[in-house]
């Protein structure tokens, strides 16, 4: 079971690629702070995916920054459905790739996931799908025979995209996701008191049945990421660079 440490920092949805360039200021950040631990929750690339070469090599450097910085601080990363695969590419941080997780602090029980989970069941499926080594090794070939154009595709569909559209009935689908958390959890004899996830970067909270949900907010939308601090999760945004 995870630890989380007291000034924990988590942060989720950054979405780095060439257009979005704030994840190196949070890096130079975490030089020069040293937190205890980081918990990056998933969706911290736009597209790195271990086994496709071109992801491996548009994302080198951060890669390498992230790993060397996870030789002096503890950096836990939580496989998002933008970034998977991710042994592949670090030897210094630690990876989890089945989620939820359990986690403990102030002897509480922390329940933490990128939150691409309890989704529909089609949904499920191609996301298990992309992840299996021949699949991943199908679609870098393609990518090489197609001479980049594949990778260089979504790339770019990415880059447009929206990242932010606020969810209306994002408090009932809170509810849905506090009973499936709790109700995966008791099968295993577990009560969960906190609820941690990103994925949907609403930055939005609920309690139900005395359990707390917390969504993060994405990095990507305001340079936010939250420290643990005495019992309460603090969002912080990342100042500019004068």
């Amino acid at each position: 079971m995870l630890v989380l440490k007291e000034g924990a920092i988590f942060i989720a949805d950054v979405h780095y690629d060439s257009t979005r360039l704030d994840f190196v200021d949070f890096i130079d950040f975490l030089k020069k702070t040293n937190p205890p631990q980081v918990i990056l929750l998933g969706d911290i690339f736009n597209l790195l995916i271990g086994g496709i070469s071109s992801c491996k090599n548009d994302n080198l450097d951060i890669i390498k920054a992230l790993d060397d910085l996870a030789l002096k601080i503890e950096i836990i990363y939580f496989e998002g459905n933008h970034d998977f695969n991710l042994t592949k590419l670090f030897n210094n941080v630690k990876i989890i790739k089945n989620q939820p997780i359990l986690a403990t602090y102030n002897n509480k029980i922390f329940a933490i996931s990128h939150g691409d989970i309890f989704l529909p069941i089609i949904t499920q499926i191609a996301l298990r799908f992309l992840r299996f080594s021949f699949v991943i090794f199908i679609l870098n070939l393609l990518n090489i025979l197609s001479f980049d154009k594949i990778y260089q595709k979504i790339c770019n569909q990415q880059k447009v995209k929206k990242l932010y559209k606020k969810l209306n009935f994002f408090k009932k689908l809170m509810e849905f996701r506090i009973k499936k958390y709790k109700n995966f959890f008791i099968k295993k004899g577990v009560n969960i008191d906190y609820i941690i996830e990103g994925h949907f970067h609403q930055g939005d909270e609920y309690c139900l049945e005395n359990i707390k949900y917390k969504n993060l907010e994405a990095f990507a939308n305001d340079r936010s990421f939250f420290i643990l601090e005495y019992g309460f999760i603090k969002k912080y945004n990342l100042p500019r660079k004068e």
